[in-house]
């Protein structure tokens, strides 16, 4: 478990995507005449609070997961308080409230409620926008960008060399070069022909598909075993690895059996035991599998520079990160259903705040790119047409619209119940999964 700071970030990022998802809400319901008398963050005994100058109290409680935006009701538009002035006299006060959530129209209705996750969308969008103009985007153009290490071997390759001829073929693309490399053979070196402060130079180096990690998965056998960015791998149970597809065939034939792995780090060998399992994987279609892995994932010897992207093109990329988390958890949720994958691998809250204080630790852009997928996560979990979510009572306000009349109070407390009984009990598996983990 970490504590101090990385902790503190995570309790501020929930709060943030709850808060964010509970604004989207209070600002279109304002913008609609609903108006509010409760937006709270958290459950439990208050923390602060105030009250607004539209009668709305705003509150931060002690266990901030989740919040709730309570609008007026037409029981509110009738009652009134009676409080005691200075004098000692008691006084009534109707309540100077807008309009009640029931007297608005269907679609301002429709929008309140959906404009919850629309604001956690946006949100990951927003983030995800930030990180692309921070980052960069990978150039189009043969440019090299970072160059990994490797043991025994002096890469003459250098940050900012282009790239003109592959095995004497002229390219003029990254997609070229990785295009020409993937059909060589992978135990031979490769001649290349690159530019550097105006010179063409010549050199040889090895193939770019190495066993090199570039990527450890959150709480994976790899992370569990200490397994870091950079490492190469070197022996696998004593069988030579000279590249990742030989990993993998190492690895899928264990049958979740211990392994003993030998690893090359900044010129130290070092010896690590571990139990591959079976883990989700993505496919090239966007599917996603199950295969017996240890949680790591590899990449080239070299990858293409970072180049300062224009405003629309970091607001694409934010929007298309975006909908690479929806879809991915999408496909992930449909392959849980068919049984393609296992539930197991399903976080709650718990799972969630270990991830956070986790990236955290490893850096504030791993940390908001976590930030961005949660909220877009959440947004998406809020669509689900099960009652007590956004979506159930969309999926009412559907039924008002079709049969021009709201469903009976009995069927709404039925489906309300058994919608909060749904949750608890997803929320209690995926608790208990974080538990194994």
């Amino acid at each position: 478990m970490i504590f101090g700071v990385p902790i503190f970030l995570a309790v501020v990022a929930f709060i943030s995507v709850v808060f964010v998802h509970e604004l989207g809400h209070y600002f279109i319901g304002r913008c609609c005449g609903i108006g509010a008398t409760t937006f709270s963050i958290g459950f439990g005994p208050k923390l602060f609070s105030f009250t607004d100058k539209h009668n709305t109290e705003w509150t931060l409680c002690l266990i901030p997961l989740g919040g709730f935006v309570k609008f007026v009701t037409e029981n509110d538009r009738s009652d009134s308080s009676v409080k005691m002035d200075r004098s000692g006299n008691l006084e009534s006060h109707n309540l100077s409230i807008s309009g009640s959530f029931e007297s608005a129209s269907l679609i301002c209705r429709t929008m309140t409620v959906l404009a919850g996750p629309v604001a956690n969308f946006f949100m990951s969008a927003i983030i995800f926008t930030f990180i692309s103009g921070m980052t960069g985007v990978m150039t189009t153009e043969p440019i090299v960008g970072d160059v990994a290490d490797l043991p025994g071997k002096a890469i003459t390759l250098m940050p900012g060399d282009r790239i003109i001829t592959v095995e004497d073929t002229p390219v003029e693309s990254f997609r070229q070069v990785y295009d020409l490399i993937a059909t060589l053979d992978q135990m031979s070196d490769i001649r290349l022909s690159i530019l550097r402060d105006g010179q063409v130079l010549k050199l040889t180096i090895p193939h770019i598909f190495q066993p090199i990690v570039f990527d450890v998965e959150m709480f994976s056998p790899a992370m569990k075993a200490g397994l870091k960015v950079g490492d190469v791998f070197l022996e696998a149970d004593e069988q030579t690895i000279s590249s990742f597809e030989d990993l993998k065939f190492i690895i899928g034939s264990t049958n979740g059996k211990p392994i003993t792995l030998k690893i090359w780090r900044n010129d130290k060998i070092i010896l690590t035991d571990l139990t591959p399992e079976m883990r989700p994987t993505e496919t090239v279609d966007g599917n996603l599998i199950e295969q017996m892995r240890i949680g790591v994932r590899g990449g080239a010897l070299f990858s293409p520079a970072m180049v300062k992207p224009h405003l629309l093109e970091s607001v694409w990329t934010g929007v298309r990160m975006t909908f690479y988390v929806i879809k991915t958890s999408l496909t992930g949720l449909a392959r849980m259903i068919d049984q393609t994958i296992s539930p197991k691998h399903l976080s709650g809250p718990i799972g969630v705040a270990k991830a956070l204080s986790y990236t955290a630790s490893e850096g504030f852009m791993p940390f908001f790119s976590l930030l961005a997928a949660i909220s877009a996560g959440i947004g998406l979990v809020n669509l689900f047409p099960i009652p007590v979510l956004d979506g159930g009572h969309l999926m009412l306000f559907l039924y008002e619209g079709i049969f021009k009349k709201a469903p009976a109070d009995r069927i709404i407390k039925f489906l309300m119940a058994v919608g909060l009984t749904m949750l608890l009990a997803l929320m209690v598996f995926a608790t208990f999964n974080d538990i194994l983990r």
